[in-house]
């Protein structure tokens, strides 16, 4: 199903009536404008964006015109085209480095801080005299400390509000120029982003058993891929017949990958800044989380007293950078990364390729069922802390330690109110930067379209 064959013959299907006489014997590459400069990923966008128009556009028009089709899909393919360059071109302008292990982690290190200190203060004199339920005295306190624009406790419409503000600010700026005054254009694309993706993302995400099923998914692919290393492993050495200097000759092969991976660029990404990865967000957060300070304070005065050092050293500064640029745009941003995604996606809104899915998502409706998901997922993430014993009884002493910090962290996501903080707080980030124009423009200016 995901094989290169299968999906130039979907989208062929999909964009058939793209004049099938004048494109005979064209790649669809060559017919179709290029969303992005990765052809793999471009495919991949064919289709996931093929079948949302067939399904929810193609289908509504058909009723309204019968012969304006072809038009019509001509039209949207192009505007696609240029909205996903322009992400494209802005993207590359950003220093993934600084939003992924800098600006990101002060947003979870606060949601962190906020919630140890409001669950501290539950019941006690700092609380004030109140006859809300804890749940509802969580929710207050915590939005009283980190709070967002658009959320306030008894007041949903604002979220609402700067939601629509918040997407036309975004297709202002995304848009063809030409295409700025067609209310037709604007509106489809409003509802497009609004609709089916902001509000999906919000609402579903927010969702504590979403981001403990989230947090489950992700140590579930730790678990296959620490399971698929094992096996090659085992394999090797099973059909090791060369000699007793291999594991000599493997030792030094991974020294001097280490070596390359630090000292050289495998990317033709720009690196844009010298700050020092060192002083990212990252390293006070996993402090934080893990509560390095309380358990080791001696050592955590040596390493901070380390760190600062590191951060002085311009050799050491431009290691860490060379090692954090090909982490980034190698493995989390490479293109197979992000066909991946795209194709995941894929099959979940459009399992069988041709009609969406509108199976009812599993949503717990009792006490039982909820702490069920937590505990299934709580026990993966302790499987992942143990997949190295020695490390997990240094970070944490003891069992114990382990299982009551685990259990915290997932206490932080049991408020949908409080997870739609963070989750703002992130479409925040990744959009003024995407978007730095965010930052000056008035509503009057996104309203009248001057940016």
């Amino acid at each position: 199903k995901d094989s290169e064959q299968y999906l130039r013959r979907l989208v062929q299907k999909l964009f058939n009536s793209l004049d099938p006489h004048d494109r005979k014997g064209l790649s669809v590459q060559e017919y179709l404008p290029a969303f992005t400069s990765s052809s793999k990923i471009d495919m991949e966008l064919y289709a996931l964006i093929g079948l949302f128009v067939n399904q929810f556009v193609l289908s509504w028009y058909k009723r309204l015109a019968t012969d304006e089709e072809e038009e019509l899909l001509n039209e949207l393919v192009a505007v696609t085209a240029h909205i996903t360059r322009n992400m494209q071109e802005r993207c590359n302008k950003l220093n993934w480095g600084e939003i992924l292990f800098d600006d990101l982690f002060i947003i979870m290190n606060r949601h962190l801080e906020t919630s140890r200190i409001v669950s501290a203060q539950i019941d006690t004199r700092f609380n004030g005299e109140s006859d809300d339920h804890d749940d509802i005295e969580f929710i207050k306190n915590y939005l009283k400390i980190n709070k967002h624009f658009a959320i306030e406790f008894d007041n949903p419409k604002l979220e609402r509000q700067y939601s629509n503000l918040f997407v036309k600010s975004i297709v202002s700026l995304l848009m063809p120029m030409e295409e700025l005054d067609s209310k037709l254009s604007r509106h489809f694309l409003i509802a497009l982003f609004n609709d089916l993706i902001i509000k999906n993302v919000i609402e579903n995400l927010s969702d504590n058993f979403m981001l403990w099923n989230l947090c489950g998914s992700i140590c579930d692919s730790i678990l296959r891929n620490n399971e698929a290393r094992s096996v090659a492993k085992k394999d090797t050495e099973n059909n090791n017949t060369k000699g007793k200097y291999d594991g000599v000759v493997s030792i030094f092969r991974s020294i001097g990958h280490m070596i390359a991976y630090t000292t050289s660029v495998f990317t033709s990404q720009k690196q844009s800044s010298d700050t020092s990865a060192f002083s990212y967000a990252i390293f006070p957060f996993l402090s934080n989380m893990l509560q390095f300070r309380k358990r080791y304070p001696i050592l955590h005065v040596e390493l901070s007293f380390v760190g600062q050092v590191l951060i002085k050293s311009q050799r050491f500064t431009h290691l860490a950078s060379n090692t954090l640029h090909n982490l980034i745009y190698n493995v989390i941003l490479s293109d197979s990364t992000i066909t991946s995604l795209i194709r995941n996606l894929r099959n979940i809104l459009f399992p069988d390729d041709t009609t969406f899915n509108t199976a009812p998502r599993f949503v717990p409706t009792t006490e039982e069922e909820l702490r069920e998901v937590k505990d299934r997922n709580r026990e993966k993430i302790v499987k992942v802390l143990n997949l190295k014993p020695g490390i997990a009884r240094f970070l944490f002493k003891n069992s114990t330690n382990l299982n009551d910090d685990v259990d915290a962290f997932l206490m932080s996501f049991d408020y949908k109110l409080v997870n739609k903080v963070i989750l703002w707080d992130l479409l925040d980030l990744l959009f003024t930067n995407i978007f730095p124009e965010l930052l000056v423009y008035t509503p009057t200016d996104i309203i009248s379209h001057n940016i």
